[in-house]
Parts: C-alpha cells; structure tokens; sequence
C-alpha cells in the first residue's frame, strides 16, 4: 500500500459522520480510510495520473512558496467572478508544476480582526477601501516558485480586480484565518485538472467543473 499523503479531514465530512454519529471504532476507520485510498489510487491511474506524482501539491516544501491572491468582487461585472479570476491566474501558472488551489471568500463575523489581518499580511498591487471581506475573493495556490510569485503579482496586477497578495509559507494568523474561509477546488499535475465530482456521476466520464 503506498503512503497516504495527506488526509482531507476537514472538507470530507464523511469520517466524522463515521466517528461521531456511527460510532466506528479506530481500527474500522483506518480499515475505510485504507480502503477510500486504494480506490483513489485507482481512478488516478485509469486517468493516467500516478498518485505519488501528486506528492509536491499535497506535501508542504520548505523551498517553495505558498501564497493567497486576494481580489475585489464588486470590480468584476459577472456574477461568475470566481471563474473570471482563475481566467487569469490559470494561464500564468508554470504548465509543468504540481499544485493545490484552493479558493473562497474571506468570510468572518469578525471585521475588524480581518482588517488587523490584511493590513499586517498583504502585499498590495493596489489601494483599496476595505468594505467588507464578503466582497474578497482569495485564490490560495502552494508550491511556487519565486520566479511564479513575483509573476503572477506583477501581471495580476493589470486585472482590475486584484488587490494584492498575502505570504502564507509559514505560520501566520493569516494563513490561520485562510485555512477557515478556503475550499479546496483543484490539483493541478502539469496541464491537467483533477477536481471532485458529484457523487452521482461516474468515475469514467470527465467533466470540466472549474472553467
């Protein structure tokens, strides 16, 4: 069995209806964790993806960077601003790297520690007059280059909609906050997408869901 490399415990709530309504015991859950792995280690491969290929998107490396590109929804005329921002970000990503990418918007009852957060974290391309993090849209990409960070910053920069960008290659309260408000959508291994499907959808077919 090859190694789990990492365990989405947080956007994949049927462990805990496990744990906590059905009473599984641990060795039965390792059991249906185990196999939930074999059968995704399976329908990688009937894709031609080879799981351990995945390693550097689901695998923290302490010589890349991670990063969330924070942009201003009310600047986009349609209402599907999530797909008119990855319009953007897509193109400018390097076409042979392995990626997670997440997105979402900045949600919190809290405004005024979201504001501390974003004035202490972001770096601007642009001013801009902080209205409320609903209207925020962060996309959340890891395994970056240096060359890429400073790329996508610099050519986001032309898009209206883009505010800036917040580090999150360590430890932060805003890479904290981040993790709360952000859904995973994608990986992305070279030029090809692996996103999650309905369940009522077969593992054959392939269907675009994120552009």
């Amino acid at each position: 069995m090859q190694p789990i490399l990492t365990l989405n415990s947080r956007g994949h709530i049927m462990l805990e209806v496990f744990r906590d309504h059905l009473g599984i015991a641990a060795p039965q859950m390792r059991k249906e964790i185990l196999r939930l792995h074999g059968n995704l280690i399976n329908i990688l491969e009937s894709k031609g993806v080879k799981y351990p290929d995945l390693r550097s998107a689901l695998v923290p490396n302490a010589d890349r960077h991670e990063a969330a590109f924070i942009f201003d929804s009310t600047e986009i005329e349609s209402g599907m601003y999530g797909r008119d921002v990855l319009e953007q970000v897509l193109p400018l990503l390097e076409p042979r790297t392995t990626q997670s990418v997440l997105v979402g918007d900045l949600l919190g009852d809290d405004q005024d520690l979201i504001v501390e957060i974003l004035q202490e974290s972001m770096i601007l391309a642009r001013s801009f007059a902080f209205r409320h993090s609903s209207l925020l849209y962060g996309v959340y990409i890891n395994n970056l280059s240096s060359t890429t960070l400073s790329q996508l910053h610099e050519k986001l920069a032309a898009f209206p909609a883009y505010l800036g960008y917040i580090p999150t290659s360590f430890a932060s309260r805003a890479k904290t906050y981040l993790s709360l408000s952000m859904a995973n959508l994608f990986l992305k291994k070279n030029k090809t997408l692996i996103v999650g499907h309905e369940g009522d959808r077969p593992n054959d077919e392939n269907i675009n869901r994120v552009c």
